[in-house]
């Protein structure tokens, strides 16, 4: 028996994809949920859209209360302009965020840290488990802080790791 999905076909969805939309703004779009949306996608072989590759490349798991946290939407959005330089689909908006972000750690000295155990900080992360530390010489070029909360392949400089949150050659 074939499978029931509900949402639009799968080349439109491929379509919105490659406008950088993520499947939860499709399925809103059309009425249906992201999982629905999502589903549809592997069941048809598309390949995975550039949000979850990007979800995928964090190095941590950020549990449901800690998503909205200003500190998680900007590494989101980091890893977003940085795996997909030439059609990261962030908007306007999102890009000058990530801008000012990206000065604010530059000229304050600062790295972002994620720990779990991080109580909450205003204006940060309400929630706790993200704060901005002092940067040490061991964080280098990164913008995020190696602790024993993230997961990194083994070797450091030279790794993916070290590409995906070093800050980028240029800024948005």
């Amino acid at each position: 028996m074939a499978k029931a999905f509900g949402g639009p076909p799968p080349s439109t969805i491929l379509e919105y994809r490659n406008k950088g939309w993520s499947d939860a703004k499709i399925g809103r779009f059309f009425g249906v949920s992201r999982q629905a949306i999502s589903a549809k996608a592997a069941h048809y072989g598309l390949p995975k859209s550039k949000h979850r590759v990007a979800r995928d490349s964090a190095p941590f798991l950020v549990p449901e209360t800690w998503n909205r946290a200003t500190a998680a939407q900007r590494l989101r959005a980091h890893r977003m302009y940085v795996l997909f330089p030439d059609s990261h689909g962030l908007p306007d908006d999102e890009i000058s965020r990530l801008r000012s972000f990206y000065e604010k750690l530059k000229n304050e000295g600062l790295i972002v840290e994620f720990d779990p155990t991080i109580p909450p900080n205003p204006g940060i992360s309400p929630n706790g488990g993200f704060a901005y530390r002092k940067r040490e010489p061991r964080d280098r070029n990164l913008i995020l802080r190696l602790n024993d909360y993230t997961y990194v392949e083994d070797s450091y400089e030279g790794s993916h790791y070290y590409e995906v949150w070093s800050f980028p050659l240029e800024y948005p």
